[in-house]
């Protein structure tokens, strides 16, 4: 069997290159100490590296083709580039995405400008990916490939994911596409709601200034092994993944005067209803 084989259902970068490690260095016979003596550091930081808990350095990778015998494929290169410059996006968005959100016992969310990434159907998704600067066909595609791909954990089973999005009520009404991806669009909201481990809230527009305008974010709790909390938020320009907590505290506080102001969800549904039937209209 081979390491591949061994760990195909893994899908964070890191946590593939820890695997890889490890069956490599067992395949030859090396102690974590063993192998921490060639790379120059401790047993303790190899067994973080194959926990997928510290990350590798580029110095590692390259003495472990070299200790492996593969430096003509730079295989442990080619995996590390995963971690440092992943094809999925951004590090951060990447890492949320398979390291956080595929495994969170609660995600909770709130948008204010799109429908949230997990709930987003394919057509409104390409919408998005397409006004990309300079995006090529190629990457639309792949990216699309990866956002649809997210909505696996809501099936997932063992646990379940409960899902608490907030949602502003000017995303109902922001035409992303046409009027059918809009209505199609909002179906998928009526659906999922429907669903026991999904509630969506709207938040209205006549709840003013709320104090979530500034940006979406979102916060991930019950993750297996790993106690705090964990935020997401993210700019045009950057994102930040943090379990730190004054800032998971600060957004938590922020995330909770955001729900004050958000409808019931009976409510939150019957406003969701209105939005489809103007979208209905301009077909």
């Amino acid at each position: 069997m081979t390491a591949n084989e061994m760990d195909s259902g893994l899908k964070s970068p890191l946590a593939r290159f820890g695997a890889e490690m490890r069956f490599y260095r067992k395949n030859a016979g090396l102690s974590q100490a063993r192998v921490g003596e060639r790379l120059g550091c401790s047993q303790d930081l190899i067994s973080q590296i194959e926990l997928a808990k510290r990350n590798p350095s580029h110095d590692h990778a390259e003495k472990l083709d070299q200790i492996f015998g593969l430096t003509e494929k730079n295989y442990f290169m080619g995996l590390y580039r995963r971690i440092v410059a992943p094809a999925g996006g951004p590090l951060y968005h990447v890492r949320w995405v398979e390291e956080v959100e595929s495994r969170a016992g609660v995600l909770r969310s709130w948008d204010p400008l799109l429908a949230p990434g997990l709930l987003q159907v394919e057509s409104y998704a390409r919408q998005i990916f397409r006004r990309a600067p300079m995006i090529s066909s190629t990457e639309m595609d792949r990216r699309l490939t990866e956002r649809m791909r997210r909505k696996l954990v809501l099936d997932r089973q063992e646990p379940p994911v409960t899902v608490l999005a907030l949602l502003d009520e000017g995303i109902l009404y922001r035409p992303v596409g046409t009027p059918e991806i809009m209505r199609e669009q909002l179906d998928y909201f009526l659906e999922v709601s429907a669903w026991p481990n999904v509630t969506i809230q709207v938040v209205p527009i006549s709840a003013g200034c709320t104090p979530g305008l500034i940006s979406q974010f979102a916060i991930a709790e019950g993750l297996p092994g790993h106690e705090p909390d964990i935020v997401y938020a993210e700019s045009a320009a950057q994102g930040l993944i943090t379990a730190d907590e004054a800032i998971v505290a600060q957004v938590r506080g922020r995330y909770d005067a955001i729900r004050a102001d958000a409808l019931p969800q009976s409510a939150s549904l019957t406003i969701i209803e209105e939005a489809r039937e103007h979208w209905t209209r301009r077909i």
